[in-house]
């Protein structure tokens, strides 16, 4: 298991591979210049990054093939999070959105950006609920008030389960 520095310094050699320095790496990864050569240096022990002398001012860094697949399972792991997050969250705005239409609601406006809406738009879809300023009834929401209400619902079933 790799720190999160580390797993950051490999992801932003991965991303710039041939143009990176050292001072850019530490601006990237928000450290020092003395902690990210320390680090570096301990993914080069560990065998996950390679440097390369190209001149007596210039190194560059490369992803060895473990490096890589360190990158990929890291990678991995964490879309698997997201996509836990994001079912989760599917289901909770689903329970919300039934919830609504039974309270004689016929449509749902978010407020202001969201980064679920196409959540909210799917599970009015599923519950023959307008999605906007279409319907009569309106419930007008934000996306802060909707996880409020979901966290409410969460801790609500995990007080029911025990």
């Amino acid at each position: 298991m790799h720190t999160t520095k580390e797993y950051d310094i490999l992801t932003i050699v991965h991303d710039h591979p041939a143009s990176i320095r050292q001072r850019d790496l530490a601006s990237a990864a928000n450290l020092s210049l003395g902690m990210t050569n320390a680090i570096l240096k301990k993914l080069v022990i560990k065998g996950l990054l390679v440097m390369q002398r190209i001149s007596s001012r210039n190194i560059r860094y490369a992803l060895t093939a473990e490096g890589m697949l360190e990158v990929a399972r890291r990678s991995r792991r964490l879309l698997k999070r997201t996509l836990k997050s994001v079912v989760e969250y599917r289901e909770a705005i689903e329970q919300l959105v039934s919830r609504i239409k039974s309270e004689g609601y016929d449509s749902i406006c978010l407020q202001g950006p969201s980064d679920i809406d196409f959540i909210v738009e799917w599970a009015c879809l599923k519950q023959k609920l307008n999605y906007g300023h279409d319907g009569r009834a309106i419930w007008e929401t934000t996306e802060e008030e909707i996880i409020q209400t979901l966290g409410a619902m969460k801790q609500g079933a995990d007080t029911t389960k025990s």
